[in-house]
């Protein structure tokens, strides 16, 4: 798995572990996702883009250093917490539908 560029997870409502050898991953997809655990995509420095639509909860440095990271599609979430896209220097287009937004943790989107 450690030359995976595509990274869909179709039936997962919680993730909260981290893919060891796969941090090449590109592109993410978890479509029925409703939770990112704490530190779960941290140093995914290759990771472009994110689509989790009906998740509401990104917990703490979930996608701390994500280098790459261009993109994220969150429209449902209602909580993120502290440093979770941390170091996203690229980060160009966040997409964040929900009006309202209960908690952003301190320094969420800091570069």
């Amino acid at each position: 798995m450690e030359g995976l560029k595509y990274l869909y997870l179709g039936e997962d409502k919680t993730v909260k572990e981290s893919f060891a050898g796969c941090k090449k991953v590109e592109y993410l997809t978890l479509p029925n996702c409703t939770e990112i655990g704490q530190d779960t995509f941290n140093g995914y420095a290759a990771l472009k883009y994110i689509s989790i639509p009906l998740c509401t909860k990104i917990g703490s440095s979930a996608f701390y250093e994500a280098n790459s990271l261009k993109r994220i599609y969150l429209p449902k979430v209602s909580a993120i917490g502290a440093q979770a896209f941390h170091s996203c220097a690229q980060l160009k287009n966040v997409y964040l539908l929900n009006s309202s937004i209960a908690s952003f943790g301190t320094s969420a989107f800091d570069i």
